[in-house]
């Protein structure tokens, strides 16, 4: 897996570097115009068939590995509040594979809402092309022991946002708060420290969640998207088709 990651993103520069030179010439820039004191932005570029031709063969091996086919979904996904099956799947792979790479638990994984870069990803065949579209970050997988009275009031960042992708835990938004919250079946209690598993932008504070910045932090050198890549690939090796799973984590009251 971690060459196919290298390759492409070898093969991308290539792509760029490739296009970068051929602005070289005053006809391939950005041209810009003063209109209503206003900068405009307009591209003249023009199709050269030189630059085109020295382009090709890197464009159309990325574009080939891109549409490696890692798993088949059984029907759309999409991404929604306050819960949603693009959500679950996304937050239940991470888990997974965090469970796997530490061979240790993992209570819950969150991922923020806007972390998830496609609304629905279509039935059928899932390529690398669609993970990266999914997630084009290079985020970070990072696990924390968290207090209950920190994840309690996370979850009432996330309920007053109206819903974040979560796995592990369910609960109720009531008055843009947290409540009848269960981890993993069980009622959350304040007193306990759970495992968390989100990506380093959460656990640096991103999204408002400056209560975890001080947390020790637990990298395991695998990025969020290399961890849906590999999920993919272990439920097509399991024979498994991607199943959509729409239960309802997170519910609003109201």
């Amino acid at each position: 897996m971690e060459n196919i990651m290298v390759k492409v993103k070898l093969l991308f520069i290539a792509v760029v570097f490739l296009l970068l030179i051929s602005g070289c010439a005053p006809k391939y820039f950005y041209h810009t115009t003063h209109l209503s004191s206003e900068l405009k932005i307009t591209n003249e570029y023009k199709s050269d068939a030189q630059i085109d031709s020295l382009i090709y063969p890197y464009k159309a091996q990325l574009d080939s590995t891109m549409n490696i086919v890692l798993a088949v979904c059984d029907t759309i996904l999409t991404k929604d509040k306050p819960s949603s099956n693009l959500g679950n799947f996304f937050c239940d792979a991470i888990k997974y594979i965090a469970e796997k790479k530490t061979g240790s638990s993992i209570d819950l994984a969150i991922v923020n809402y806007g972390g998830i870069r496609l609304n629905m990803i279509s039935a059928g065949n899932i390529t690398l092309g669609k993970v990266y579209e999914l997630m084009p970050f290079d985020n970070q997988l990072v696990i924390l022991k968290i207090k209950g009275d920190t994840l309690a009031t996370v979850l009432d960042i996330i309920a007053a946002q109206g819903g974040w992708p979560v796995s592990g835990v369910n609960f109720t938004i009531k008055k843009n708060s947290a409540v009848n919250i269960f981890i993993n079946n069980k009622t959350f209690d304040i007193t306990q420290t759970y495992t968390l598993v989100v990506s380093d932008y959460i656990a640096n504070g991103g999204d408002n969640l400056n209560m975890l910045k001080n947390i020790p932090q637990q990298k395991i050198g695998f990025l969020m998207r290399d961890a849906l890549v590999d999920y993919l690939k272990d439920m097509n090796v399991q024979g498994h088709k991607i199943v959509a799973n729409n239960t309802q984590r997170i519910k609003n009251v109201e």
